[in-house]
């Protein structure tokens, strides 16, 4: 369930990118952080 979750947020980070291309990278990084610390979590508990 993590897994879909962690992708259906990837998806809608890509979709935000390709509507709001003026967004700067740091919002677009600071996003993908909690993606990054999920998948982490879930190789460590796994």
């Amino acid at each position: 369930m993590l897994h879909s979750e962690l992708l259906f947020h990837f998806c809608q980070l890509v979709i935000d990118y390709e509507l709001f291309p003026e967004m700067s990278e740091a919002m677009i990084y600071a996003a993908m952080v909690p993606l990054m610390l999920g998948r982490l979590a879930q190789t460590f508990y796994l």
